[in-house]
This record gives structure tokens, C-alpha cells and sequence, in this order.
């Protein structure tokens, strides 16, 4: 797993859910929840209606061989798509940070995060993984153990104002529209996991994996007010 290349992940929420992430317990949702979120809280951002969907725009509709005015915009998901389970964080990389000459080191850009909406949407806390690296891959060795497909990447964010569909590029596998988002969402710069295999139960909406190890040794829990006091060092 060496093709990782980001600072650290943060995972935004409340202190005593960070709590247990810290002590490996992982606690998943699966990807309807974050669609009938949107539609629960009427707030865009707390949710995505089109979350782990194939969107396409323009499609010609046929109704008794008549056609039919263009829907503004379809999704496509299946039932099977609905009830995976998903890990959302933010991901930094190198070029969410500048060089503070007087401290010698790297520091968050200031205008990276708004904390008030933060703490609206997500918690007053949030937890730092000094070391992405090491975090997926003790995920990794316990999919393999107990046979679990797991799968992780970077959001890719696209345009779903154009009607030209460009994003279906990006439709290369069974699972790429799991990792495609619009743009309105870049802000929370996301990386997520999930289990290909693994469905959460009919009557649930998530499922928890745990860690034995843990992640204590990688991570640590600030208020979303520490946010600017992130910083790493060039070796």
C-alpha cells in the first residue's frame, strides 16, 4: 500500500464517536443513509441524493413509443449499491498547506474550513490520522483475515451542471460511481472506504468493524477550533 500520498486524514464528529473510532471500532453507513439525508434535512452537504449513484443527464425517455421531455437528471443505483458500507473522511495533502518561514514548517491554508458549518454538520471535534498509510493498511490486513473486499480512494469531484454527461469517463468499474461526487461537495476534500462483499442488514442502516490495535498510537482528538494548529515537518 505505498501509493498513498496524503498528510492525514481528519474525521469530523462527536468526541466520545471519535472516542471509539481511536479504539478501532469503525462504524459504517451505508450509502442509502446519505441520500435519504438529504431529503430528511433538506441541507445539501449533510447529505447527497446522488451519493453511489450513475448520474446521467439528457437521457431520452420513451413513454407508449411517444417520447418524452428529458428528465433534468436520472440516477441509477441498485439495491445491492444502497446497502454497502461506506467510511467518509477528509483527506490533506501536501497542497492544502504553506511553508510558515518563522515556525519552519507547514501549517493549513487558512480558508480551508469553515468550522461553523463544521460544527453544524458533523461535531465539535475532530480526529487527526498523523499516518493514512498505516490507518488503511491495518484495515487491510483485517479484510484479507476475514475474506472482506475492501476498497478505498479519493472522491473524484465532477460537474453535474454540464449536460454533456462527461463524468461517465470515470464509470470503469462496478464500483468507480461510489468515488464520484459533484463539485458543490469538493470543499470536504473526502476519501472513503468501503466493503465490496459486505451488505448491512435489512432492518440496519450501518455496520461496525473492529480493529483490535486500534489507532491510539496514530491519532489524536482536538475541538474543530484546533483545526489551524495543523502542521508537519519536511524530513
Amino acid at each position: 500500500m505505498s501509493n498513498i500520498d496524503y498528510i492525514a486524514f481528519i474525521k469530523f464528529g462527536k468526541k466520545e464517536h471519535l472516542e471509539e473510532l481511536q479504539h478501532g471500532l469503525i462504524y459504517m453507513k451505508e450509502s442509502q443513509y446519505f441520500k435519504d439525508l438529504e431529503y430528511k434535512t433538506r441541507m445539501r452537504g449533510k447529505g447527497d441524493r446522488y451519493d453511489s449513484s450513475k448520474v446521467q443527464r439528457n437521457v431520452p425517455v420513451w413513454i407508449n413509443g411517444k417520447r418524452v421531455p428529458n428528465p433534468d437528471y436520472m440516477s441509477f443505483s441498485s439495491y445491492e449499491d444502497s446497502k454497502t458500507p461506506i467510511f467518509c473522511c477528509t483527506c490533506l495533502k501536501e497542497n492544502d498547506f504553506l511553508y510558515d518561514y518563522s515556525k519552519k514548517c507547514y501549517v493549513l491554508k487558512d480558508d480551508l474550513f469553515d468550522e461553523t458549518t463544521l460544527k453544524q454538520d458533523f461535531g465539535e471535534h475532530f480526529l487527526i490520522i498523523a499516518y493514512p498509510e498505516e490507518f488503511l493498511g491495518r484495515i487491510n490486513f483485517y479484510c484479507q483475515l476475514q475474506n472482506i473486499a475492501f476498497r478505498f480512494k479519493e472522491v473524484i469531484y465532477v460537474d453535474y451542471d454540464r449536460k454533456d454527461n462527461y463524468w461517465i469517463k470515470y464509470y470503469t468499474n462496478n464500483l468507480s460511481h461510489f468515488f464520484i461526487k459533484d463539485n458543490w461537495f469538493s470543499r470536504q476534500k473526502e476519501f472513503r472506504f468501503l466493503l465490496a462483499n459486505i451488505f448491512t442488514d435489512d432492518d440496519k442502516d450501518f455496520t461496525t468493524i473492529t480493529i483490535l490495535k486500534g489507532f491510539d498510537d496514530i491519532t489524536r482528538i482536538e475541538p474543530v477550533e484546533k483545526l489551524n494548529t495543523i502542521k508537519f515537518y519536511r524530513k
